[in-house]
């Protein structure tokens, strides 16, 4: 119970409030310009281009803005994205006509930039705060909150929508005032905490900074193995997450007031798993972890494309639900275990680059097998893949000491 205990007080709350707040404001987000997009221009390349648009910083961009992340204090970092993205958020109520809409795509550009310094530092801040025996259920605790914070802020832009006519306005300067009061809350994280073992202020040669980031992933025997395990198992789960509304519409034939259960089976198995992990986290060898994790999240997800009516899908759900959440928790533990805490946010960034390709090929490919050979044949291909990564993940770490 020490475990649960020193994963949820002081510094880490204040930090697990503030990703779970950030995740809820960026739902809304993609929901509403999604939906904006679609409402507006009635065009679903429009839509696919919006999504694109808010991936693309991640992958041109991510790489370079991490060089300045690891220079500078993570804690002010979170704290100054976040209310810039609260003022640049402001800005998309001026898309009210089909002349503007361009204008969505500027500041949906603009404001993904600026989250591309967000994420590299909250690695920091985790490794700045944990330990080797909590790392671990941090990870989970906070993967689960974000998770169960991105469907209530689905949910709760879809509501407003629905209910209050022209109101994405309304969506916006909600998450607008969600990023500001998250900019709030990061600032009562410890500076004395988040500058253990991190060198903010650091200036250099930016090239020579950004290869050393390079450099930290090729030499690491850990971090390979994930890239490499993550490769796969992205294709699979962006596959799978993509085809998962199709399939619940064309082949079972399942009303959307459905949907809403659905996502909730599967954060019922997020919310029992890390709870679990919370609490035995540091006994816990997160190399073995992350390969049954990697192999059961296959099994479930073929499972899902054969599940022959709700009943089974909902405990398909919950499955997978248990099984995907130990993956991500996995992931981030062993790179913040492995990498160097100066070149933390260059790392994340260097496989975040890598990664989100393979998502968009997992999507774009999900779409084109399937009106070919059907739904349930890809969803067998993406529980493969991720059992494939699960395999790979054995192979490449079973020399690795234990992390967590």
């Amino acid at each position: 119970m020490h475990s649960v205990k020193t994963t949820i007080s002081g510094d880490i709350r204040w930090y697990w409030s503030n990703a779970v707040g950030t995740s809820f404001a960026d739902s809304l987000i993609s929901f509403a310009l999604i939906l904006l997009v679609l409402n507006v221009t009635g065009s679903l390349s429009m839509m696919a281009a919006m999504s694109i648009t808010m991936a693309l910083p991640n992958i041109v961009i991510g790489l370079f803005s991490s060089v300045w992340v690891d220079r500078w204090h993570p804690r002010r970092v979170v704290q100054i994205s976040q209310l810039c993205r609260a003022g640049v958020v402001c800005c998309f109520i001026l898309v009210d006509h089909f002349d503007a809409i361009w204008l969505a795509f500027v500041i949906a550009f603009a404001q993904s930039v600026i989250g591309t310094f967000d994420d590299p530092s909250r690695g920091k801040i985790v490794r700045a705060l944990t330990t080797d025996e909590n790392r671990l259920s941090v990870n989970s605790f906070t993967q689960t909150g974000r998770s169960i914070a991105s469907v209530a802020g689905t949910t709760c832009g879809g509501v407003i929508v629905v209910y209050t006519p022209d109101s994405f306005g309304v969506v916006f300067l909600l998450a607008a005032a969600c990023y500001a009061a998250m900019g709030w809350i990061v600032a009562h994280i410890s500076v004395d905490a988040t500058t253990e073992h991190i060198e903010p202020g650091r200036s250099g040669n930016y090239w020579q900074e950004l290869r050393v980031g390079l450099k930290a992933v090729r030499e690491s025997p850990a971090l390979i193995a994930v890239l490499v395990a993550a490769m796969t198992t992205t294709i699979g789960a962006a596959a799978a997450t993509v085809l998962l509304t199709p399939l619940l519409v064309n082949e079972l034939g399942i009303s959307p007031a459905w949907f809403g259960i659905v996502e909730g089976s599967q954060a019922v198995g997020s919310v029992a798993v890390s709870l679990v992990i919370g609490v035995i986290g540091s006994r816990l060898n997160v190399n073995r972890l992350i390969v049954w994790a990697l192999v059961g999240t296959g099994i479930v997800i073929a499972l899902i494309g054969s599940a022959p009516n709700i009943w089974t899908l909902l405990i398909c759900m919950l499955a997978v639900g248990i099984t995907i959440t130990p993956v991500g928790s996995s992931f981030s533990t062993i790179l913040q275990s492995h990498a160097d805490p100066t070149v933390i946010g260059r790392v994340g960034a260097v496989l975040n680059m890598i990664l989100e390709p393979f998502s968009i090929l997992g999507m774009a490919g999900a779409g084109l097998m399937a009106e070919r050979v059907g739904i349930q044949p890809v969803y067998w291909l993406a529980g493969l893949l991720c059992v494939i990564g699960g395999i790979s993940a054995s192979v490449l770490l079973g020399g690795e000491s234990e992390v967590a």
